[in-house]
């Protein structure tokens, strides 16, 4: 009787288990015809951290600023330590604190470096106004780092962070988040198309741009490397940075992030990659975001250098050139800044004191008057703002060049800095700056593509 019940027992989790596997082959096959490969980042970056796991010394955690920015081979070479960056796309701080779980469980971690890009931690969302942590969008972020973890109580742990049971399937079955694809057979076609491709089975990414203006491909140890230029001076308007800018969720996953470091005694120092500076002006108010960083830092007793803040000579890369866009360096601007970054964070608070200005204010009073472009926020009309480095000063004098049509001046010189244009305007947007009173001393004539 006892071996009767013993192997109705073992039947039933037999059909069990093949149910199981039944189901998880069924999930596979579905995630492969309708994941499509649009977001490489997370998945190569993922395979080559499990394929170093184990010899890593120095983890880098942030946004794509660090992956494009930083140079990790560069690094080993330089100071022999094994360094990854561990970064995703708009990558906010609660990934951060999971990734950094993730690293410290599968390596004996000797420094972590955490970039802190203030779009991903700042509560003061223009359109939303809402903490970055409850949109769904970033939660779309979250959600693809979790596909390519390994399975463990710290995955488990990530995913009951960034749970809301309207987006449970999404979270748990990746292939729901093409719903809209159901029976698009173009669609699976094309999507299995791309994973049959050598390029996609290795692990490997390069893309060139339509305009000839470089490439981007993925290296090794995390490293995005992009020969492309950037030269634009047009942006829109994407925060506005109140007093203590950083969200609530962000601000506590900060702390979190620290003070595990320092319960395990991990040193982990804090750090903002430079950025074009017509970004930061557009944010109307960046020295708050330094502020509340700062105050933290200096709360735990830790390293915080913005790079934004480095005095002349010391970090020559502020000009295009050296940019892939407005917020990312390309390889020739990721190569001096790896350099430099080395210099500064194996260096002592004191001695760096000498490479940053104090505040950003105080860096745009004390550089050259110039302007870095437009930036833009659409209601009705398009509104512009001149990006300068002076609030005051100075004076403008805006003539538009319509795509089709004769040149018109829509202010003469003027302390106004901003103006509106229908959000149908094209063409080319030209404004000249001087000193106040200085009638022949046109200082730079600043050309923007509308």
């Amino acid at each position: 009787m006892g071996l009767q019940k013993g192997a109705i027992l073992i039947k039933r989790i037999f059909k069990i288990f093949l149910v199981a596997l039944g189901f998880h082959f069924i999930v596979s096959g579905l995630n492969y015809i309708y994941v499509n490969a649009e977001q490489p980042w997370y998945r190569i970056m993922w395979h080559h951290y499990y394929e170093d796991e184990g010899k890593i010394d120095c983890i880098i955690l942030g946004s794509s600023h660090v992956y494009c920015d930083i140079n990790p081979t560069l690094l080993n070479n330089i100071n022999k330590n094994y360094w990854f960056n561990l970064a995703s796309p708009s990558q906010r701080l609660v990934d951060s604190y999971y990734l950094l779980k993730e690293a410290d469980h599968g390596n004996e971690l000797s420094h972590v470096y955490l970039e802190l890009y203030y779009d991903c931690s700042t509560k003061d969302n223009l359109k939303d106004n809402i903490d970055p942590i409850q949109d769904e969008s970033i939660c779309e972020r979250s959600w693809q780092n979790i596909d390519f973890m390994k399975d463990s109580l710290n995955k488990v742990q990530y995913m009951l962070s960034i749970f809301r049971k309207e987006n449970i399937t999404e979270l748990l079955f990746p292939f729901c988040r093409y719903r809209t694809k159901l029976g698009d057979w173009n669609y699976i076609k094309q999507t299995v198309e791309e994973k049959q491709k050598e390029d996609y089975q290795n692990y490997e990414y390069c893309y060139y741009f339509d305009n000839g203006n470089g490439h981007l491909e993925y290296r090794e140890q995390g490293y995005f490397y992009s020969t492309r230029e950037f030269w634009g001076n047009l942006f829109e308007q994407s925060r506005i940075l109140e007093e203590n800018p950083i969200g609530h969720i962000s601000e506590q996953y900060l702390r979190k992030i620290i003070s595990y470091c320092q319960k395990r005694s991990i040193p982990i120092t804090l750090f903002v990659s430079p950025m074009n500076d017509l970004q930061l002006v557009s944010t109307e108010n960046y020295d708050n975001f330094i502020q509340e960083v700062s105050d933290i830092a200096k709360e735990y007793s830790i390293d915080f250098y913005d790079f934004n803040l480095v005095r002349e000579g010391y970090l020559p890369i502020y000009e295009k050139e050296y940019f892939y866009d407005m917020g990312h360096l390309n390889s020739a601007g990721a190569t001096l800044f790896t350099s430099f970054f080395n210099k500064v964070v194996t260096g002592s608070a004191a001695d760096n004191e000498k490479y940053f200005y104090s505040s950003y204010k105080e860096k745009m009073q004390e550089t050259p008057a110039k302007i870095y472009g437009l930036y833009y926020k659409d209601t009705e009309v398009r509104t512009f703002h001149i990006a300068s480095n002076r609030e005051e000063e100075l004076e403008y004098k805006v003539v538009i060049t319509p795509a089709n049509g004769e040149p018109y001046m829509i202010q003469d010189f003027s302390t106004n800095k901003v103006f509106s244009l229908p959000l149908d305007q094209h063409g080319v947007c030209a404004v000249s700056f001087r000193e106040i009173n200085e009638r022949d001393g046109i200082i730079q004539i600043c050309e923007t593509v509308l």
